[in-house]
């Protein structure tokens, strides 16, 4: 009997909270936008960032490096020979299974632009034609290939370019390392038209497992004699440990469970032998350091799987989120507890690549659960389960000033897969629980050098924008140092569709190891997102210093809001430290 009137009382206050809650959580709502946002949206933004922050650290962006081309020319510039012929089309004589490979230099010989095509060409003028049709197949990464004039009737108008396309005769691999996986890290075979661009993205998959060098060698063929314009490749990799381990210190966590964290890193090198790498990371909360006014602390454990396949990249990731949170009450302190668990898998694949530049895309589908807790008992009406898709396209280039620019942008799509449920924002507003969410984001980094001092400017920017009406954790967020750098987090702003830009402008002293003092202001902006406030604007600044060596990093600065617009204006300091084995 006691038994039943305790589980009557139970389910009477899970009952009372699930309607209390979405009244209160409205409330609390309508102002968020100019003080505070509310706690599910504020638990749901630390979340987020510690899933991103993962991300970052467990993929390095590797941006090729700019090639130096052979010739920057696009045009021909014939001279005027008084023995000539008026050439009106360019063929080529290749074989039939490279005809693909070089359709783009028919293409480029026949174009008006290039300025043979109308042109009389003499003795001179062919030679420079063999020359520019040389350059651009070399461009294009044919390295083997060539190009050569057979005797031919120029009288027809018509000229004809025999090009020999060098090709793969045998792919071994070095005689210090037998065991090398190659079937799903060579994006070229055998008889395959040999081109560096496979070749640099060979070399990327074998470098993919954590602390691997890889380097494909070219050396003519065992069959020249036989087979003229083959070669053969000799693939050589240098492995390091087979597990990597960092650790590191910060204080770049949420002020509503702590902001000073320590989390552990580790990159497993090929798990399953195939060029293949686990990253495993776990983060919490420092409870004896943080001055939260109750309980609270956070806990993150992330995990994340890159399998290469030639072109193609498989992406598994796994995160979860667990937080604490005591809250103020009259006779006792209720614990606040919430569980996030994000199961995200992503393929992508390499669509153009040349010596300067790369295009992939991007294909994605993720599932969200979250769960929270009053002393234990479920708060129904706060419970998410969402999934979408997203398709993106990630584009880089290098210039010949050394200047590296990354950009990706794409949407992504609510969906109602693996159980999702509406978003419990309904109850109390409009919100569409399946958004579609445009997203972008990219940076642009400029070195400059003089004789005694390397300079650089960093430029970086992210946002979204959704016709929807987004549930809180879908919206763009800015009021915290991975958003607007200068501002603590206390108070933040949302919405529907922002913008962040940030510059940075930096100067490396002359050392061995890189030691960087640098400065930035960052631009933040949110708009409306239909509960009544207005867009908001925030523009902070930061003065830090930072260093890495093989071992050991480090990063502190010092940040002040100069547009605060309703946020914190308190001035803050943020550091992460990290040691690596």
């Amino acid at each position: 009997m006691v038994a039943t009137k305790h589980a009557a009382a139970r389910t009477h206050k899970a009952m009372l909270l699930a309607v209390l809650l979405p009244l209160s959580t409205s409330a609390f709502a309508n102002t968020s936008q100019s003080t505070n946002l509310n706690l599910i949206q504020n638990q749901s933004l630390a979340e987020q960032r510690l899933f991103t922050q993962a991300q970052m650290a467990a993929e390095t962006r590797a941006i090729l490096p700019a090639s130096v081309g052979v010739s920057s020319s696009q045009s021909l510039d014939l001279p005027n020979e008084s023995v000539c012929f008026n050439i009106q089309q360019v063929l080529l004589d290749v074989a039939d299974d490279a005809k693909a490979d070089f359709q783009f230099l028919a293409k480029k010989l026949n174009k008006k632009s290039t300025g043979l095509i109308g042109s009389c060409v003499g003795e001179q003028g062919l030679q420079k034609i063999i020359d520019f049709a040389y350059y651009q197949i070399l461009n294009q990464g044919y390295i083997t290939s060539q190009v050569l004039l057979k005797p031919q009737d120029l009288a027809s108008g018509q000229l004809v370019l025999s090009v020999i396309a060098g090709r793969v005769a045998n792919i071994y691999r070095a005689s210090d390392d037998p065991n090398i996986v190659l079937h799903n890290a060579m994006s070229i075979k055998t008889y395959d038209v040999l081109n560096l661009r496979k070749l640099e993205q060979s070399s990327q998959n074998l470098r993919l497992p954590y602390d691997t060098q890889a380097m494909i060698h070219i050396k003519p063929s065992d069959k020249t004699n036989e087979n003229a314009g083959f070669s053969d490749l000799i693939v050589q990799r240098n492995k390091g440990n087979k597990i990597g381990t960092q650790l590191f210190v910060n204080n770049f966590g949420n002020q509503s469970t702590g902001i000073h964290q320590a989390g552990i890193g580790l990159n497993i090198a090929e798990p399953l032998w195939s060029n293949d790498n686990l990253y495993v990371q776990y983060l919490s909360t420092l409870d004896g350091i943080n001055s939260t006014k109750l309980q609270a602390n956070n806990q993150n454990l992330y995990l994340n799987y890159r399998y290469p396949f030639k072109n193609w990249q498989l992406k598994l990731s796994y995160n979860y989120n667990r937080y604490t949170q005591a809250l103020a009450g009259l006779n006792h302190n209720p614990i606040y507890k919430g569980k996030t668990v994000r199961k995200q898998a992503q393929l992508s694949y390499l669509l153009y690549q040349s010596g300067d530049s790369k295009l992939t895309g991007i294909g994605e589908i993720s599932h969200k659960d979250s769960k929270y807790y009053i002393d234990d008992l479920p708060i129904l009406v706060q419970r998410r389960k969402s999934s979408n898709y997203r398709l993106a396209l990630d584009f880089e280039k290098t210039f010949y000033n050394q200047s590296k620019l990354a950009l990706e942008g794409g949407f992504s799509h609510g969906i109602g897969a693996f159980d999702a449920l509406p978003s419990p924002e309904r109850y109390y507003r409009d919100v569409d629980s399946r958004p579609l969410i445009w997203q972008f984001t990219g940076n642009y980094r400029l070195p400059l050098a003089t004789a005694n001092h390397r300079f650089g400017l960093n430029t970086r920017f992210f946002g979204q924008y959704s016709r929807d009406n987004l549930p809180a954790a879908e919206q763009f967020i800015i009021g915290d140092q991975y958003a607007v750098r200068g501002f603590d987090g206390k108070r933040l702003a949302a919405g529907n569709n922002g913008l962040v830009v940030g510059q940075e402008i930096y100067y490396q002293l002359p050392a061995k190891n890189p030691h960087q003092f640098y400065t930035a202001i960052d631009q933040g902006w949110v708009s409306a997102d239909g509960l009544g406030s207005a867009s908001k604007q925030a523009t902070g600044a930061v003065l830090g210093y930072r260093f890495m060596t093989k071992r050991l990093s480090f990063d502190g600065f010092i940040g002040k809001p100069m547009r605060a617009n309703g946020l914190s204006k308190n001035a803050n300091v943020g550091f992460q430290i990290a040691f690596g084995y």
